[in-house]
């Protein structure tokens, strides 16, 4: 469903206790309420920078990321190579980054293809499957026009705190960790950043690996994780 990101804040902030208030709440994958019309902007920067808290330097890296990712080889190789299992698991996670990125043509096809896919018998040359890589080609291609004007976006720096973090602040930042992550959400990238050192402290070596499965644009297993941690 549709989600306010402005309300949603003042109403966790409204039930979120004293003590871990500090935590900021970003907002949730915003999807569209009806089907995304077939004329909708190929990357609007605008959107995708609403649909990461507005971090510039988020989405710069997450653009970047995808370019480099999501490239239209890999992505025919993705639905003509891969056993029928991760090929679900490659197309639902593409749809997670493109709506969060402000690629929504992109992500309606996704959305379309992945329901195709999970049913039944599946052909590479559907015409669902057509107009993805279409739309996945040009969504490349407008994100490779956009990105030189770019600077390189340095990862955000982990604030310093006076105290460690007690395990109420650790359990609220989970919390909205598994919101993000169960959302689809890469603003989850960026609490992983910003909390980096709490996090590390409390779950060890399973910080890198959700770390990394979130780097991987693998939100479904950088959730499995977190529950494992």
């Amino acid at each position: 469903k549709p989600i306010d990101p402005d309300l949603l804040v003042r109403t966790l902030q409204a039930y979120v206790p004293g003590n871990v208030a500090r935590v900021a709440v970003a907002p949730p994958l915003v999807v569209p309420a009806a089907p995304v019309a077939q004329d909708a902007p190929i990357f609007d920067p605008a959107d995708g920078l609403r649909r990461v808290g507005g971090a510039q330097a988020l989405l710069e890296q997450l653009v970047r990321r995808f370019s480099d990712e999501h490239t239209p080889a890999r992505e025919r190789q993705a639905l003509t190579e891969l056993a029928d299992v991760e090929r679900v698991r490659h197309v639902h996670s593409l749809r997670g980054v493109a709506g969060n990125l402000g690629m929504l043509r992109l992500w309606q096809l996704a959305t379309d293809l992945e329901t195709e896919l999970r049913g039944g018998p599946w052909s590479a040359d559907s015409p669902t499957a057509r107009r993805y890589l279409e739309v996945a080609e040009a969504t490349h291609a407008e994100v490779l026009r956009w990105l030189p004007a770019r600077p390189v976006a340095a990862a955000p720096a982990e604030p310093t705190a006076d105290a460690p973090p007690s395990s109420a602040d650790i359990d609220a930042i989970v919390k909205q960790l598994s919101h993000l992550l169960d959302e689809g959400d890469m603003a989850a990238e960026e609490l992983l950043a910003t909390h980096a050192s709490a996090l590390r402290a409390a779950w060890g070596p399973r910080f890198d690996e959700v770390q990394r499965a979130v780097t991987d644009f693998d939100l479904d297993g950088a959730l499995r994780l977190l529950r494992q941690a």
